[in-house]
């Protein structure tokens, strides 16, 4: 295999584990910021990044400038953007929509369905490739 497949490929898995949900974001964050806060003799339990949490919003609304801009830049500059990635991260920023938390389970089936559905496509296309 070639190098550059193979530091494609981790890099893909790594970023693709490292997005399953919302909260596993935020732990590995917080986690990191402990494990930092430790290295300078700092003790911290709990989770130090817990002030975030009224902002999600925020994050949330700029997850999707960024969606825009890079349809954006799809439309424009033609595929210089994977469409798959771009409709996997569609389905993440859907799963974690802050609003309506009545359907919350019902936003994360959908988003989390579109999400799986854009890898299948990938894996499906690079198959058909012959990658």
């Amino acid at each position: 295999m070639k190098k550059e497949t193979v530091m494609g490929a981790t890099n893909a898995t790594m970023g693709g584990m490292s997005v399953i949900s919302s909260y596993n974001v935020c732990h590995s964050l917080c986690i990191g910021v402990i494990a930092l806060l430790s290295f300078f003799g700092i003790i911290v339990a709990g989770f130090p990044l817990a002030f975030l949490i009224p902002y999600q919003i925020y994050f949330w609304i700029f997850g999707i400038l960024i969606l825009i801009i890079a349809l954006a830049l799809y439309k424009i500059k033609g595929p210089c953007i994977s469409k798959h990635i771009i409709l996997a991260n569609f389905g993440l920023l859907f799963a974690g929509i802050p609003f309506l938390q009545n359907y919350s389970l019902l936003f994360l089936i959908i988003g989390f369905t579109i999400a799986i559905s854009a890898i299948a496509l990938y894996f499906a296309a690079r198959k058909k490739n012959g990658k």
